[in-house]
């Protein structure tokens, strides 16, 4: 057998191929997909194995992240066996003349150095930047979101946006120490050490 061909003689399967996410519901709930591939698997594949997932491989380690359905993923099968396929994440493109990266690392300068996760509902940004270190958790749809800003012009700090409520359970105490607090915009207890 060379490097190119499996037992059947079939070297169709010593390469990568791209493939389309068609179904992603894996009944074992190991993140695997079904693709299809124009000339291999018209309709389905197999079910493809993950790899690559940041921290996996061992028992409760690692990212979850299973594309949706219609994602291009990249493809190979391992030793050549058709049964055993594996995917890995694939590219984003520029359908329209738009790119599919995630909103907060477009059309940003260096944005190599802004890590972005996004779902259709969710937001998670780290920017790098040097002058422009923070990281954001947002809520696409409602607008909240959790700030932790290493550049703000009164210094680092955490801000917390919450467009209809704000609710803090605790289960024992709760204590602020702060400096100064002020609330909508008047100090309390300034000098006096009590509310």
């Amino acid at each position: 057998m060379s490097g190119h061909e499996n037992d059947l003689g079939d070297i169709r399967w010593a390469f990568t191929y791209d493939g389309v996410i068609v179904a992603r519901e894996d009944p074992l709930d190991l993140g695997r997909v079904k693709v299809r591939i124009p000339g291999l698997f018209e309709t389905s594949s197999p079910w493809c194995f993950p790899v690559g997932m940041p921290g996996a491989g061992g028992k409760q380690r690692g990212a979850k992240w299973v594309p949706p359905l219609g994602a291009e993923v990249a493809v190979y099968f391992r030793g050549g066996d058709p049964n055993q396929p594996r995917y890995m994440a694939g590219h984003w493109g520029r359908p329209n003349g738009e790119s599919e990266i995630p909103t907060d690392a477009k059309d940003q300068d260096h944005s190599e150095d802004i890590h972005a996760l996004e779902t259709d509902h969710y937001a998670v940004t780290i920017d790098d930047r040097p002058g422009k270190e923070r990281m954001v958790f947002k809520d696409k749809v409602s607008g909240d979101s959790i700030e932790f800003d290493g550049t703000s012009a009164t210094g680092p700090g955490i801000l917390i946006k919450a467009t209809a409520a704000l609710v803090i359970q605790v289960d024992g105490a709760f204590s602020v120490e702060a400096a100064m607090i002020i609330l909508n915009g008047r100090k309390l207890g300034e000098g006096t050490g009590q509310f």
